[in-house]
């Protein structure tokens, strides 16, 4: 019995450990900036992730209704937005799933972000009339 015990209290310790590992190693979220031109920028340094957050505080947004119809009009395929307009932070959400078979990376998001980046000033444009 009592090596019975020993053998469950390694196993625990070991699926802990394995389970603790795999968590610490992803981050949660990770971080990104959007410049004056409205251009997103992903943290290239770090692992590709499917959320990443970044400062609004540069954003000329008239109200939160504004910011809200901003993010919501910039959504499409390959990505969603969430906004926290009292804190000023945006995030933005990766379908990974849609672009890991096409073998994106962090490169290939950047890209896109570079190409949208007319359609987000146009898009701020539009929300803050």
């Amino acid at each position: 019995m009592k090596q019975l015990l020993q053998k469950l209290t390694v196993i625990l310790l070991l699926v802990s450990a394995v389970t603790f590992t795999s968590s610490a190693q992803a981050p949660v979220s990770g971080e990104a900036t959007i410049a004056d031109n409205m251009v997103i920028r992903l943290d290239i340094e770090s692992p590709l992730v499917s959320d990443y957050s970044f400062s609004i505080s540069a954003i000329a947004f008239k109200d939160a209704a504004a910011a809200e119809r901003f993010f919501s009009l910039c959504r499409d395929n390959l990505m969603t937005y969430a906004v926290d307009y009292a804190t000023k932070v945006a995030t933005v959400h990766l379908m990974l799933e849609y672009t890991e078979p096409r073998g994106w990376g962090i490169t290939e998001y950047n890209e896109y972000f570079a190409k949208v980046g007319e359609r987000y000033r146009l898009t701020l444009d539009v929300v803050n009339e």
